[in-house]
């Protein structure tokens, strides 16, 4: 699974490929679980949320602008297990 974080038009969106191509929301849609930051901050359960784009509209990366998933100056730190990611804000 892949997730990014995009803008288009200037509105922030989420988009998530388990290889069926890409799929997601801006956050003018309904169902829309946040931006990327925004959730790893959280420590929301990214492979949920992703699996939940995969039903979301088909996304052109290449219409869109692409974000750093974590702004500059931000720290976070991740825990990886077989079957989990957890991120949270590091400090």
């Amino acid at each position: 699974m892949r997730i990014v974080h995009f803008e288009t038009h200037g509105i922030p969106g989420i988009a998530a490929d388990e290889g069926s191509g890409w799929h997601g929301l801006t956050q003018r849609d309904s169902g829309f679980p946040g931006t990327l930051p925004e959730l790893i901050a959280q420590g929301a359960d990214l492979l949920r949320i992703g699996r939940s784009l995969g039903q979301s509209p088909a996304i052109d990366l290449n219409a869109v602008r692409l974000l750093p998933p974590v702004p500059a100056r931000q720290k976070f730190c991740a825990s990886v297990s077989t079957t989990t990611i957890t991120w949270r804000k590091a400090g």
